[in-house]
């Protein structure tokens, strides 16, 4: 019975992992509408756009799709499983990639090294766990390293196919820059391969072809070289192939996923934070101690991972996949030494104790599984209803919107534009949606949040586009969003006539939406009781008596956009 636990407690920590994974889309929130109408948009065009089609605010901005392949596929299972097909498949990616890393761990290091760190690894990977284009690269980098783990095995022949593996990682996420950095840190690490020096005489040492296997180094160069050539394969040539290098210019519109986790520390309540710092502690301790033991592509890719974690949030899984076998091997030699000990000191009883953790540890990753799928633990995601599909009332305000047939222009916030990209195109355009380098700079400094902070700014601004319609996802925890919609429902010119747990809709008082209010008016009191029920946050005014320069550079950059003369200031 014995040798069965071991695959027992591996299928459970995946199963573990699951349980974060399986959760239903938000849609309203979420990234997935857009990629699909993406994905059809080129599925039926037969060309990738490369200008911010979706807003008619900025029609004409050019814009890199950095992963047009990944929504041709999320278009295709949309179309053919639906939303819960997108779930699965999410669910699938994400355990095989977070697995060919973990069994690389447990051939590096052994099961319970591997294991324990695994736990630890998982806490940080699912940071990120909704349906994004940047699933692939969580699975291309773990084939990468299941690669290069099989070529320290002698099957150097596994190294072409990453040849492949990166011409599709071009055309389906940011990340593909991650390939080429791989690549280059492995060439190097074979260069220079001796079992005599320590990782610190590697870094010193001059990189020398003739100390490694010529025939192999040579092998590798040429897959390195086509790797590079590869990145020019994709719609946008040399610009597509850079983009990764100029992507983090200043957008005018933070996120918080490009934020520092010991930046947002202050400002949320995130347990992953938690995790990676004690991740980066054992990283350090773990390479100094067994510096002589680890690799140099172990010790570059593992402070790479620390690098790319504190650099933002949103790497969190990189770092997790990263730092997982430099852990596992790290602090074999270290668990080695205490088994030993043990097995001295405990001589026949280690077997039976052996067992009798095995059986604690089935049973604690049981309960913990079954506590984190029903979102009873601290670190399950609020919000993610356990699941497949949509999230309750995911449709239901664009279904509300087309059926009343609300026309004209639409003013939207930044969170919800996806989604509303996804249902009103190409019938009608959004005003924004959630990239922020679709848009210019001045868009968002001058335009976007000023028209939301400052609302004699938004009175002409409302009334050069002669918007009919406010759609609006309340869940927007920006300061300039909580004072707008603090604003907006008790405007005389406006009317609320939808509100659900995901999105409010307003719209203006004239003539034409006469019989829409008269049949779905929702009152001021009861909009705010509703968006209280609803635990949204306070919203604070934001008086700002310093908005002149703003405005100024506002209506500037209304008349350029629209023409000279159109607006005065």
């Amino acid at each position: 019975m014995q040798k069965y636990l071991k695959p027992v407690i591996l299928t459970l920590l995946l199963v573990f992992l699951a349980t974060f994974l399986i959760h239903q889309i938000n849609l309203p929130t979420d990234d997935l509408g857009r990629h699909i109408k993406a994905g059809e948009i080129i599925v039926k065009d037969f060309s990738v756009p490369d200008t911010n089609l979706f807003s008619y605010a900025e029609p004409d901005h050019p814009f890199i799709n950095h992963h047009w392949l990944s929504e041709v596929i999320f278009y295709a299972f949309y179309s053919t499983i639906g939303f819960s097909g997108l779930v699965v498949l999410k669910v699938l990616i994400l355990i095989i990639a977070f697995g060919l890393v973990y069994y690389i761990a447990i051939k590096r290091s052994g099961f319970w090294t591997s294991s324990i760190f695994a736990f630890l690894a998982i806490l940080i990977f699912v940071e990120r766990t909704d349906v994004r284009p940047e699933i692939f690269s969580y699975l291309f980098l773990s084939l990468y390293l299941f690669i290069f783990y099989l070529y320290s095995q002698g099957k150097q022949k596994y190294l072409w196919y990453l040849i492949p593996i990166q011409l599709l990682w071009v055309n389906m996420h940011i990340y593909f820059f991650l390939g080429p950095f791989l690549i280059l840190v492995f060439l190097a690490s074979q260069i220079i391969k001796s079992k005599d020096l320590t990782v610190w005489q590697k870094i010193k040492l001059h990189f020398n072809i003739k100390s490694g296997d010529n025939s192999s180094i040579k092998k590798i160069v040429i897959v390195a070289f086509s790797i590079f050539a590869s990145l020019l394969l994709n719609p946008n040539s040399i610009k597509g192939a850079v983009y990764p290098l100029l992507v983090l210019k200043n957008y005018g519109y933070d996120i918080v996923e490009n934020k520092s986790p010991f930046f947002l520390e202050d400002l949320m309540v995130n347990p992953s934070i938690y995790f990676f710092k004690i991740l980066i502690i054992l990283l350090i301790v773990g390479i100094v101690l067994n510096h002589r033991r680890i690799t140099l592509f172990d010790f570059l890719t593992g402070a790479f991972a620390i690098f790319l974690g504190w650099f933002a949030l949103r790497n969190f899984p990189i770092t997790a996949l990263l730092a997982l076998p430099v852990l596992s091997v790290s602090f074999h030699q270290s668990f080695e030494k205490l088994f030993l000990f043990l097995k001295d000191k405990l001589k026949g009883n280690l077997k039976f104790i052996e067992f009798g953790f095995s059986i604690i540890v089935i049973v604690f990753l049981i309960v913990i599984s079954n506590a984190n799928y029903n979102k009873q633990t601290e670190f399950a995601k609020a919000g993610k209803p356990s699941g497949i599909g949509l999230t309750v009332n995911s449709e239901s305000s664009a279904k509300f919107y087309l059926e009343n047939n609300i026309t004209g222009p639409v003013f939207n916030n930044f969170d919800i534009g996806s989604y509303l990209d996804f249902y009103l195109y190409p019938e009608s355009q959004t005003f924004v949606d959630n990239r922020p380098e679709a848009f210019n700079v001045e868009f968002w400094q001058y335009t976007y949040i000023p028209a939301q902070s400052d609302w004699d700014w938004w009175q002409v601004f409302s009334a050069h586009y002669q918007f009919n319609s406010v759609f609006f996802g309340h869940t927007d925890g920006t300061g300039w969003g909580k004072t707008f919609l603090e604003r907006i429902i008790k405007a005389d010119a406006w009317v609320t006539v939808y509100l659900d747990q995901h999105a409010i809709i307003l719209v203006r008082d004239t003539k034409n939406n006469e019989k829409l209010i008269n049949q779905y008016e929702i009152s001021t009191e009861e909009v705010k009781k509703r968006l209280n029920n609803y635990k949204m946050d306070k919203a604070t005014i934001i008086e700002n008596k310093e908005l002149e320069e703003s405005r100024k550079k506002g209506f500037d950059y209304i008349n350029k956009l629209l023409g000279p003369g159109v607006a005065s200031y």
